[in-house]
C-alpha cells in the first residue's frame, strides 16, 4: 500500500450534510443552535462526513467496513486508533466574521481529497496502518484558490487477529510510553468540561452521515462475539473513534469561544492542530466526561482527559498559533500522555512572543 500512488476524490461540501451533522453532534444540539448556511466556513473536523467510501456491498468486509486500506489476513479486526487534524488556513468559528472573508473549507465549495499510506507497522501482534490525507480547494463553489491545502489529516487504524473462541479483549492500543517528566494529576474542579451519553440513535446517525457500515457501532452481538468486547460488562456497541475525536475538537472550540482565556487565544488565530489517540474503546449508553484543567505557572498548561466508568479512555492534543502585526504572538504546543489510570492524558503549553524577545505568560 505504501508504494501505491495517492488516491484522489472530489466532493461538493453541500449544506445538507453540514446542517445534519450539527443536528447530530451532542455539542451542537439545543434551542440556541445556529445552523450554518451556504458560504459559511465548515466547522473544524466536519469534513469527516464527506468523501464517502465508494465500495459496493459485496466489496465490504465481513464486519461491514471498507476494505480499501485494510491489513492483510489474518488481521481482520479493525479499529480507529488515532490521528490528527491540522488547519494551515483559518477555518471554523471566527471571533469577528466581518473582519475578513471566511477561510478554510467553505460550504458550497468543491474540495479535493488526496489519500496515501505513510507507513504500515507491526507492534505486539497488531498491525497499524497510517493514512495521510490532504484536503485542498478544487477551485469551484466560491472557495479559496485551486490547489490550496486547507486541512491535513492523519488516520491510524489498528488491526488485530480474529477473536478466539471464549477469549475477550477490551484494549485497542498499547498505552504510549510515559513522557520523561509525566504531568502531575490536575486537581478538581476542571476548567474545561463537557458530559454526554452516547446513544444508539447517535451512533446510527453518525454511521449514516459517514456512510460507515462497520457493525461494531450498531450490532451488539457482533461487538461481543466477533470483536471481543465482552470484556466490558456492556459489550458494545462501540462509539466511533472519529466521533470521539470530533466531539473533542468541538469541546476545544467551545472553550475558545466561551472562556476568557479561550477568547483571547481565538482572537489570535485559534486552534491549528488537534492530535488524538484512543487507548481503549468507549461504549454506548455510558456517560462520557471530557475534562481539562488550566494550570497556572511558569507556563500555562491545559490538561485534557476523557473518562467513562471511572477509566481514562483517550486523549487529545492541540496546537494554536497566531500572527499579529508580523510578529508571532502566541504559540501553543501540546503533547499527549496516555494512561489507564484516572490521570490527565493531554496537556497544552502556551507561550507568548513579543517582538524578537520571548517570555512566558
Amino acid at each position: 500500500m505504501t508504494s501505491s500512488p495517492p488516491k484522489t476524490s472530489i466532493d461538493l461540501i453541500d449544506l445538507e450534510r453540514a446542517q445534519q451533522l450539527c443536528r447530530v453532534l451532542p455539542t451542537r444540539t439545543g434551542e440556541s443552535q445556529v445552523l450554518p448556511e451556504w458560504g459559511d466556513p465548515l466547522g473544524k473536523g466536519h469534513h469527516l462526513v464527506y468523501f464517502w467510501p465508494k465500495n459496493e456491498n459485496e466489496q465490504l468486509g465481513e464486519d461491514g467496513s471498507s476494505t480499501d486500506y485494510n491489513a492483510p489476513y489474518p488481521y481482520t479486526r479493525r479499529m480507529w486508533a488515532g490521528g490528527s487534524f491540522e488547519w494551515p488556513a483559518s477555518s471554523g468559528w471566527q471571533p469577528d466574521p466581518a473582519a475578513s472573508a471566511p477561510e478554510g473549507i467553505i460550504i458550497g465549495s468543491s474540495i479535493r481529497e488526496q489519500t496515501s499510506v505513510d507507513k504500515i507497522e507491526e507492534k505486539g501482534g497488531m498491525v497499524f496502518v497510517h493514512q495521510r490525507k490532504e484536503y485542498s480547494s478544487d477551485g469551484g463553489g466560491g472557495g479559496p484558490g485551486r490547489g490550496r491545502v486547507l486541512v491535513k489529516e492523519i488516520r491510524m487504524h489498528v488491526f488485530r487477529q480474529a477473536v478466539k473462541a471464549g477469549s475477550t479483549s477490551e484494549g485497542v492500543t498499547q498505552p504510549l510510553k510515559p513522557a520523561k517528566t509525566p504531568p502531575t494529576p490536575a486537581p478538581p474542579p476542571s476548567d474545561l468540561s463537557f458530559t454526554y451519553t452516547p446513544s444508539l440513535p447517535l451512533l446510527f446517525r453518525f454511521s449514516a452521515l459517514t456512510f460507515n457500515a462497520h457493525r461494531i457501532h450498531y450490532d451488539a452481538a457482533w461487538a461481543r462475539e466477533k470483536e471481543g468486547h465482552s470484556a466490558s460488562p456492556y459489550g458494545g456497541p462501540v462509539v466511533h473513534g472519529p466521533l470521539s475525536a470530533l466531539v473533542g475538537v468541538e469541546v476545544v472550540e467551545r472553550w475558545l469561544r466561551c472562556s476568557t482565556k479561550g477568547r483571547e487565544m481565538a482572537k489570535n488565530g485559534g486552534m491549528r492542530r488537534f492530535e488524538y489517540r484512543a487507548t481503549s474503546p468507549m461504549y454506548v449508553d455510558r456517560r462520557i466526561e471530557i475534562l481539562g484543567k488550566l494550570v497556572p505557572g511558569e507556563e500555562e498548561v491545559l490538561r485534557l482527559w476523557t473518562v467513562q466508568d471511572g477509566k481514562v479512555r483517550d486523549g487529545a492534543a492541540l496546537t494554536c498559533s497566531a500572527q499579529h502585526g508580523g510578529v508571532l504572538e502566541e504559540d501553543v504546543e501540546c503533547w499527549s500522555v496516555f494512561s489507564h489510570a484516572s490521570t490527565p492524558v493531554a496537556q497544552v503549553t502556551m507561550r507568548r512572543k513579543f517582538g524578537n524577545k520571548s517570555k512566558t505568560s
